[in-house]
């Protein structure tokens, strides 16, 4: 939680502990399970969330290249993450978005733009990736051998918007 309107510190927080969700496979054996990583990302999703929207108005770049980094460390399992917390960080990509269009639209020259560029692109890609993962996992398919297509569909994508944009 923040601490004296500290956003930055929160999601670097989030990004901490995402970094060590990804790095621990599930156990079912153990308390850490895929419910259990699942509930604590959707924590995370919801306390990004909250720092960008409390913490981080007016959205600086540092804020922009932090809260999209944070929504790719989230989404780093997708087979874990919830359908609400999906929704929870698309919404963060597109407030961060619109946020920087706006303010470039003002006139205001960002020389981080192309950084926030890469990471908007990372961190949509994160979410559809993750999706598809967790869509797989709640609809009860074995995704052992499908989990692989998701990155290569994303990579897919972007290689289209990069062709068209």
């Amino acid at each position: 939680k923040a601490v004296d309107g500290d956003g930055l510190g929160v999601m670097a927080q989030c990004v901490a502990l995402a970094d060590l969700l990804n790095d621990i496979p599930p156990d079912p054996t153990t308390a850490v399970t895929v419910a259990y990583k699942t509930g604590v990302r959707d924590q995370l999703a919801t306390e990004a969330d909250n720092a960008l929207r409390q913490y981080l108005q007016p959205l600086t770049a540092a804020g922009a290249l932090q809260s999209l980094g944070v929504i790719a460390a989230i989404c780093g399992d997708g087979s874990e993450m919830s359908a609400s917390a999906l929704v929870v960080l698309m919404d963060m990509v597109t407030l961060t978005s619109d946020e920087v269009l706006a303010r470039m639209g003002a006139g205001e020259s960002l020389a981080e733009i192309t950084a926030i560029g890469v990471l908007t692109q990372k961190a949509l890609n994160a979410v559809v990736a993750a999706t598809a993962a967790s869509t797989l996992r709640r609809s009860g398919t074995d995704g052992s051998t499908r989990y692989g297509r998701a990155p290569a569909l994303v990579r897919s994508i972007g290689s289209a918007q990069e062709a068209f944009g």
